[in-house]
């Protein structure tokens, strides 16, 4: 497969799975563009590890094929898969292999099918996926000043925390339960009643405690002046507050939710980064 349809295939990928991420590529630069189209395919590939396995030992062995895959792309290996050769075609020869491998290392906790402990645990998970590969994609578009990158973490950390709870009939429908044991237990959560689909008050209750959690990291986002250059990877803060605000008009029942469209979608990244706007 050529480097151009390797890109193809991962904006693909991407446009029907990850379109919030989608946009923010569609915002950069071409060179810019090409590396945030390998790396959110890369973080694609490793989120749909626990969907595709029937048990965890064969999911190690899927994030074993990527931990080798990328060490070998590292050293100028390329396996045939489209995500390896668009990495390996988007990025520069000294690629940042540490935070690649910890991406990796970081979906292992999808393979474990019991609750996150506390809301630090689910934030932290968070703050090593989405938020991780936010700090990458900044360092491989040449921004290095430790502020915005700290306020990149907490954008994707923010994000990726109101989408748990935008997903979670999803995850419901396959008996998984995405919020905090601690949570569940503080407001007296029917586990039962939760994984079969069955919305109570007090399941609103836990939801809003993860989105109130997911609005102080998008709020630190808001607060930190941005360079030009790094607007597109912080357009996704417009989006998660609006999902963000959407859930807690719904009392935090995600069934049924309605988000905005993905034209308003469109428009509200576009504007982001065209005025630098990410405080509302």
């Amino acid at each position: 497969m050529s480097a151009d349809d390797a890109l193809l295939h991962c904006a693909q990928e991407l446009r029907q799975q990850d379109p919030d991420r989608y946009l923010v590529c569609t915002l950069l630069p071409p060179a810019g563009r090409r590396v945030a189209l390998a790396l959110f395919a890369l973080d694609l590939e490793l989120a749909r590890i626990r969907d595709a396995v029937s048990e965890s030992m064969l999911g190690e062995m899927r994030l074993q094929f990527w931990r080798d895959t990328l060490t070998g792309v590292a050293g100028g290996e390329v396996r045939a898969h489209p995500v390896a050769q668009a990495l390996a075609a988007a990025m520069p020869k000294d690629i940042p292999l540490a935070g690649l491998l910890g991406l990796v290392d970081a979906r292992a906790r999808d393979l474990d099918e019991t609750p996150m402990t506390d809301l630090a645990e689910l934030s932290a998970y968070a703050s090593a996926t989405a938020g991780a590969i936010n700090v990458v994609l900044l360092s491989m578009l040449g921004i290095n000043d430790p502020d915005v990158a700290a306020a990149a973490r907490a954008a994707g950390t923010g994000w990726a925390l109101v989408g748990l709870m935008r997903a979670l009939p999803r995850h419901f429908a396959r008996r998984r339960l995405s919020i905090p044991e601690e949570i569940l237990n503080r407001h007296n959560v029917d586990r039962d009643a939760t994984v079969a689909a069955h919305f109570t008050p007090e399941l609103g209750r836990a939801i809003n405690d993860v989105v109130v959690e997911a609005e102080r990291y998008l709020s630190t986002a808001r607060q930190t002046p941005l360079p030009k250059a790094a607007r597109p990877v912080f357009a996704i803060v417009l989006l998660a507050v609006r999902d963000a605000q959407a859930l807690k008009r719904a009392n935090g029942n995600p069934f049924g939710l309605k988000p905005p469209g993905p034209l308003s979608r469109q428009l509200t990244v576009a504007l982001s980064v065209l005025t630098g706007r990410i405080r509302g």
